[in-house]
C-alpha cells in the first residue's frame, strides 16, 4: 500500500522497521482487548508514563476489582503501605485515589509528592484505608498495624488481591482450552513453587497429563519436588534455558523473582529445550523467566517451528518484550494468533498467549 495515502513524506530506515514490527503484530492480535492492552503496554514502554498502565489496567478489568477493595462509608482517604518501587508505581497509576501519603519505617520527608509518616503517626488520624504494597512479610506487617490500633478491615494487601486477580493466569479458557492438546506433554519454565503445574493440572482436567518443570533456583527446585511429589506424571529439571548449552550467573533468592543476571553470585548449568525434548511432543509451554524469556525461546526455536505449542509467556520484564517476543516467535513459525492479558494491579503480569491458527 502506497505510504503517501498515510504520510506525504517518507521515514528513515529506522523508524519504517519499527512500523512494520509493530504492524506484523497488530495484524495477529486476535480480540479488541489484545489490541486495547498492546497499544497501551507499548506507549508505556516507549513514554514510561504510567497513564497508559491505567488504560492496561481499566480495560483488563483490574481497576474496577481493585476499587472494590477500597468501598466503604469512611472519609475516602488512603495511606499507601511502602514507599518503595511497588508503592511508587501504585500512586503513579492511581492518581485518582485521595492519598493522604506513605507509611515507611526507613523512609523520610517527601516521595513522589507524598509525605512519609510513621504508624504511630497514622493511628490518630483519620482515613478508610491502609494499602500494604509490600510484596514480603505482609503478615508481619499486618499484625504490627492491628497491634497499633489500625482495625484489621481498615488494612488491604495488594499481593493478596494480585492473586486472586491472577488466579487463571496462563489458563484462560476463551481462546485455549479448544487450543491445547492434552496428550501432548506441558512445559512449566519457571515453575517457582509447582502452583502453576498444579493449576495446569486441574485445568486441564486429565488425572495422566505429562509435565516437565524447569526452576534454576534450587530453593524453589525444592519447593516444587516437595509440592509436587505425590504426582507420578510430573518431571522436574533443576537448571535454567537458554540459546545455547553452558553456565549462567543466577541471583539466588529462593524466591519468585530468582534470575539469570550478569551480577548473579552463583553459577547454573542451562540447556536448550530443544535438546532436552528432543524426542518429546510439546503441546504447552508456560515461560516466567524474569527477563530470561528471549534467550530461552531461541533455545526452543524447533520445537516452535515444527510442533508449534500453544505458548504462555511473560512480557513484561524488559520494555522491549512487548514487541520483540512476539516478533521472535512470528520469525519461528507464522501460524500464530496473540492474545494479551494482564493479571495485577501494577506494571507486572502480563501475559502473551500464542494460539496455534
Amino acid at each position: 500500500m502506497n505510504n503517501q495515502m498515510y504520510f506525504p513524506c517518507e521515514d528513515d530506515c529506522y523508524v519504517s522497521e519499527m512500523r512494520n514490527v509493530v504492524q506484523k503484530i497488530w495484524e495477529k492480535l486476535g480480540d479488541e482487548k489484545s489490541k486495547i492492552l498492546f497499544k497501551n503496554r507499548l506507549l508505556y514502554s516507549l513514554t514510561k508514563d504510567f497513564k497508559f498502565m491505567r488504560e492496561v489496567l481499566d480495560e483488563a478489568g483490574v481497576t474496577e476489582r481493585f476499587k472494590e477493595y477500597l468501598q466503604d462509608d469512611k472519609s475516602n482517604l488512603f495511606f499507601c503501605y511502602g514507599a518503595g518501587i511497588r508503592g511508587t508505581r501504585l500512586v503513579n497509576i492511581f492518581r485518582d485515589i485521595n492519598w493522604v501519603g506513605y507509611i515507611d519505617k526507613n523512609k523520610k520527608g517527601i516521595y513522589n509528592e507524598l509525605p512519609v509518616f510513621d504508624i504511630e503517626t497514622v493511628v490518630n488520624a483519620t482515613f478508610s484505608k491502609i494499602i500494604v504494597s509490600n510484596l514480603e512479610n505482609t503478615d508481619l506487617i499486618k499484625n504490627e498495624l492491628i497491634e497499633k490500633g489500625i482495625s484489621k478491615d481498615s488494612i488491604v494487601v495488594l499481593a493478596e488481591i494480585d492473586k486472586i486477580i491472577g488466579y487463571n493466569q496462563y489458563f484462560e479458557n476463551e481462546f485455549m482450552l479448544s487450543a491445547c492438546d492434552f496428550n501432548r506433554c506441558f512445559v512449566d519454565i519457571g515453575c517457582y513453587d509447582g502452583s502453576d503445574t498444579i493449576k495446569y493440572l486441574e485445568w486441564c482436567n486429565v488425572s495422566n497429563a505429562s509435565v516437565i518443570g524447569f526452576e534454576a533456583d534450587r530453593y524453589n527446585y525444592a519447593l516444587c519436588k516437595e509440592k509436587l511429589e505425590k504426582y507420578d506424571n510430573v518431571e522436574l529439571y533443576n537448571y535454567g534455558l537458554s540459546d545455547k548449552e553452558g553456565i549462567g550467573l543466577f541471583q539466588m533468592l529462593g524466591a519468585k523473582n530468582s534470575k539469570f543476571t550478569s551480577t548473579g553470585t552463583e553459577e547454573v548449568a542451562l540447556k536448550r529445550l530443544d535438546d532436552v525434548l528432543a524426542k518429546r511432543q510439546v503441546g504447552f509451554v508456560k515461560m516466567d523467566i524474569e527477563g530470561f524469556e528471549e534467550k530461552c525461546l531461541q533455545g526452543a526455536r524447533r520445537i516452535i517451528s515444527e510442533q508449534r505449542p500453544v505458548l504462555a509467556i511473560s512480557i513484561y520484564h524488559k520494555g522491549e518484550d512487548i514487541w520483540k517476543i512476539p516478533l521472535m516467535v512470528l520469525e519461528m513459525n507464522k501460524g500464530y494468533r496473540f492474545y494479551l492479558r494482564h493479571y495485577n494491579v501494577g506494571v507486572q503480569d502480563t501475559v502473551l498467549y500464542a494460539i496455534p491458527e
